[in-house]
C-alpha cells in the first residue's frame, strides 16, 4: 500500500512537472489558469485510476481468499467427520471387547 502511495506521489509530481513546463509557454494569465487547472485534473484522474485499480485488484484477492476458505472449510468438514467416525468406530471396538471380556470372565466363573 505504501508503493501505491508513492506511485500517486510521483504521478503528481509528474503532472506538476507538466504544468510548470506548459505554465512556462503561456503568456497570458487565463490560459495559465487553465493549464493549471487542466495539470491538477489530470493528477486527480491519475490518483483516482489506481485507486480504481487497486480497489480492483483487492477486490480480486478478497474474492480468491474467499474462495480458498471455502476449500479449506470444506477440507476440515471432511476430515473432522472422518475423525468422528474413527472414534466411533474405536468406541465401538472397545465395547466389542469389553462385552467378550465380561463373556470370557461369566465362562470361566460357571466352570
Amino acid at each position: 500500500s505504501s508503493a501505491s502511495g508513492s506511485r500517486g506521489g510521483s504521478g503528481a509530481l509528474a503532472s506538476v512537472a507538466a504544468v510548470a513546463s506548459t505554465a512556462s509557454s503561456v503568456s497570458r494569465p487565463a490560459s495559465l489558469a487553465a493549464a493549471l487547472t487542466d495539470g491538477a485534473q489530470g493528477a486527480r484522474t491519475s490518483s483516482v485510476d489506481e485507486l480504481v485499480h487497486t480497489v480492483a485488484v483487492l477486490q480480486r484477492d478478497l474474492e480468491d481468499a474467499l474462495r480458498e476458505k471455502a476449500r479449506l472449510q470444506d477440507r476440515f468438514c471432511k476430515a473432522k467427520n472422518v475423525m468422528v467416525l474413527m472414534q466411533k468406530q474405536a468406541d465401538d471396538a472397545r465395547a466389542e471387547r469389553d462385552r467378550e471380556r465380561m463373556k470370557a470372565e461369566s465362562l470361566h466363573k460357571s466352570s
